[in-house]
This record gives structure tokens, C-alpha cells and sequence, in this order.
């Protein structure tokens, strides 16, 4: 992972907030901006409240898809509109070219899903729902942020595989490891190393409890090549290699 994406905070690795920002421009570069709009209503901020206490209470809600655009579903809550990213449909398949998945998206326009608001945020009028998510009991989602640690190593489920990252249920949760730490060597697509139902180990860089976001590594539960290339290597050396960027 380029440096300028990760911050030093007491000696321990957390991935800032321009990471996932970037993880949620992949998805956005896919359509309209998804983020959730008041309409008209006789009580918003009830309806901001009862957003925010699904959220806090890792609680699954019905919704309807009332549309949807390349990066996912638009979902009525109330007078909100919620968006559920491509990546948290159950059920999607993920090589689908453009006209395909706009074609998938709108077969869910009129249906009711099984939703867990995974993102809350009042300020920017963002609220972000999951169907991997509402698998998992009420709760779970909370239970288990408070065992992981930065640092620990956890076996999950490859669930999802996008050209940015790979989604991994971790029992109840879904954390990702971006593209840059799936491998120490170079990798042009996940699906070129994974597969969706994989059971892996992954190593925990960071965790947002506010947002219920945990960042994760597969490479890093792999030895680094790095640290034996002076062992390998010497300075001189006439070497074999494949070309692999231009």
C-alpha cells in the first residue's frame, strides 16, 4: 500500500481516512454519487434518528429498491435515501460488463431486501446499507469489533472480489483487504489469486468503530520477500525477469 494512505499512530499501521475514501470513489465512479437525500416528510430528524439507531444497534430492516445506478441499489428509509453498493448485494455476479450489470441492478428495482445500515453519517447526508451484512445476526457486527486488535491474525470467508479489494466476512462482519494488500508481488486483479468462497487468513491493519470499518492484509501473513533479498540477490547480479508494466 503507497505510503501517502497510511499514518503512523503509536507505533501501530492505521489506514486513514483517504483509503476508504478511495475504496468508496471505486464504487461512485461507477454511477451517480450515492448518498442519501431528505425528501419531503413531516419528521427528518426522526427519520435521521431511527437511521442512526439501525446503525448502532447492528439491527437488519426491510427496505424497498425504489432505483439504482452502475454502483449500486437507491433504497427507501423512510423520507432517506439509502444506497447499497454493488459490492454488499448477495447474489451479484461480479463479471458482468457494463450493460450486464446495469441489466442486474434494475431486475432489483421493486423488491424488498434484508438490509444493515454499514455507514451513518448525518453531516454528509450519507447513508449506506449492506445485504452481506444483514446474513449475520443482530449484534454480531459489534461483538466482534470489540475482540479484534490491529495486528491480530483472523480466518474469513472471500465474499466479494472487485478491482479494488477483496471483501471477507469475518463472522458477522465484512472487512477488506484493498488490491495493494493482497500480494507482495504485483496483482492486476484479485480474482487472479482468489476465489469468491475462499477461506483465508488475513492480518488486521486497522479498525473504525464508528464506522464499523476494518481494514485487512493478506500478504502480510505471507513471508516478505523484502527482507531475504540481500540473501537472494548481490549488487552485479545478471538476472532473469518478466515484464509486467510498460
Amino acid at each position: 500500500m503507497p505510503d501517502e494512505r497510511r499514518t503512523e499512530v503509536q507505533g501501530a499501521e492505521l489506514v486513514d481516512e483517504g483509503w476508504w475514501q478511495s475504496v468508496l470513489a471505486e464504487d461512485k465512479s461507477r454511477g451517480d454519487a450515492p448518498t442519501s437525500a431528505p425528501i419531503e416528510t413531516n419528521d427528518p430528524e426522526a427519520d435521521w434518528t431511527y437511521a442512526h439507531r439501525l446503525h448502532e444497534d447492528d439491527e437488519p430492516v426491510e427496505l424497498l429498491v425504489t432505483g439504482f445506478n452502475r454502483g449500486g441499489l437507491l433504497v427507501g428509509l423512510r423520507s432517506l435515501r439509502g444506497f447499497v453498493p454493488a459490492s454488499h448485494l448477495v447474489d451479484l455476479p461480479t463479471h458482468l460488463n457494463d450493460e450486464e450489470r446495469r441489466a442486474a441492478l434494475a431486475a432489483r428495482t421493486g423488491q424488498r431486501l434484508l438490509l444493515k445500515v454499514i455507514e451513518y453519517d448525518r453531516a454528509k447526508g450519507r447513508v449506506v446499507l449492506s445485504q452481506r451484512a444483514a446474513l449475520a445476526s443482530p449484534g454480531s457486527r459489534t461483538a466482534l469489533l470489540d475482540r479484534l486488535a490491529p495486528g491480530q491474525v483472523v480466518t474469513g470467508l472471500v465474499t466479494n472480489l472487485t478491482d479494488f479489494g477483496v471483501f471477507v466476512d469475518l463472522g458477522g462482519l465484512e472487512g477488506l483487504v484493498h488490491v495493494s494488500e493482497v500480494s507482495w508481488s504485483r496483482v492486476n486483479h484479485p480474482r487472479d489469486v482468489l476465489q469468491i468462497n475462499d477461506t483465508i487468513e488475513v492480518q488486521v491493519l486497522s479498525i473504525d468503530r464508528e464506522q464499523a470499518r476494518v481494514a485487512l492484509s493478506l500478504k502480510r501473513c505471507r513471508p516478505d520477500p523484502w527482507k531475504t533479498v540481500a540473501e537472494r540477490y548481490a549488487v552485479g547480479q545478471v538476472v532473469s525477469g518478466k515484464i509486467t508494466n510498460v
